[in-house]
């Protein structure tokens, strides 16, 4: 009779297994983008892929809950979405996230910072193929179209508001926020300024953190032991912003030096962790700073010119 094989014991599960079936993607998607990252070194991808795939998932999922939510309940939906994620763990897979990608650069993976930022965004092309964006216009038109009564006054609002604007005005008026930047502005004119080289700044001992708004996103200042320097995103108009300053330099004209920090470099790191971490008296210049550079691959550090802008109230 032909001989038995030997007993070959199955291979292990694949960590993205369940998530593939829950997500209803094939399990090749998740091997390919961990493949993608394996061509230039032996690290175990596979859990960075599917953690890092399972915590967008949750973040999608909890946004098509708020967006579809009725509007004849008046709920907010930005509370809808923060109770969708309050059973999800998502400091810790962020944390998890973090500590795995400091693993891979201790190992010796090289660029590991551009590789996080791709596989982020074929991260979220994969969920736009499956768990497709909210039409949040469409469901903000249909808030706007339902009248809700206050029980308390009587009055009459929208359900895009949520909650009544008699009973629960806005905290913040924007003239009354513009008045605090610039008088925040003031106190910051009185701060040393920080040299702009690399190896003298202490990016993650940063004090504090104040975003001047205008041109093309306006800039960050950031608040370190050196004193103070300021953050621009470098995107579109970056070389022409480059050339400006050594045309301007070979001219005669005073104008800040500017220094082009590369995705790549551990100073570019330093620099997206001060930003996220750094106190702000205004918690609303944080949302700023961090939406104009979160996606950026290159930041300019500017040298900080105390005085007056040429432009918004205080030059008037």
């Amino acid at each position: 009779p032909p001989a038995i094989p030997p007993h070959r014991p199955l291979p292990p599960p694949h960590p993205g297994d369940k998530l593939a079936t829950a997500l209803g993607v094939p399990l090749l998607s998740l091997e390919a983008l961990a493949k993608k990252l394996a061509k230039d070194s032996a690290h175990h991808w596979e859990p960075v892929v599917a953690t890092a795939v399972a915590r967008a998932a949750l973040e999608r999922c909890a946004t098509i809950v708020s967006t579809e939510a009725g509007p004849e309940a008046g709920l907010d939906q930005r509370a809808l979405r923060a109770e969708a994620l309050s059973a999800a763990d998502l400091k810790g897979a962020e944390a998890w996230l973090e500590s795995a990608w400091a693993a891979a650069a201790a190992a010796g993976v090289n660029n590991w910072q551009p590789q996080r930022m791709q596989l982020e965004q074929e991260v979220i092309r994969l969920l736009d193929q499956q768990l497709a964006r909210p039409d949040w216009k469409a469901a903000l038109k249909a808030r706007k179209a339902v009248q809700l009564t206050c029980d308390t006054c009587g009055a009459n609002f929208t359900a895009a508001v949520a909650k009544c604007p008699s009973c629960f005005p806005p905290e913040r008026p924007p003239t009354l926020q513009r008045q605090t930047s610039a008088d925040l502005l003031q106190r910051w004119w009185a701060l040393p300024v920080a040299p702009l080289e690399a190896a003298a700044l202490s990016w993650t001992s940063a004090k504090g953190l104040l975003h001047i708004g205008g041109g093309s996103g306006g800039v960050t200042l950031v608040h370190l032991p050196e004193g103070v320097i300021g953050l621009k995103p470098q995107k579109m108009t970056a070389a022409a912003e480059f050339f400006a300053v050594h045309i301007a330099k070979t001219l005669g004209t005073r104008v800040p030096e500017l220094r082009v920090v590369e995705y790549w470099a551990d100073e570019f790191s330093d620099i997206k962790q001060a930003v996220r971490d750094a106190f702000a008296a205004i918690e609303e210049h944080r949302a700023v700073a961090r939406r104009h550079h979160g996606k950026t691959e290159f930041e300019g550090v500017l040298e900080f010119v105390p005085g007056v802008s040429v432009q918004g109230m205080e030059v008037h």
